[in-house]
């Protein structure tokens, strides 16, 4: 689990904005998580019902 998939669980918009500034996060976009099914950080969003984190 990465940054981006805590900020999609716990619905952190800003946090995530702020993470996707930073060029060395983009590459964890599409990083599946193990411990999560592997989903992506957007698919967890959708999962976690963290609508505002998805739409960015």
């Amino acid at each position: 689990m990465n940054c981006l998939h805590y900020c999609a669980f716990f619905d952190s918009p800003s946090v995530c904005e702020l993470l996707l500034k930073q060029s060395k996060v983009l590459s964890l976009l599409n990083q599946p998580c193990s411990s999560v099914k592997n989903e992506s950080p957007l698919h967890l969003a959708c999962t976690a019902l963290s609508q505002s984190t998805a739409q960015i």
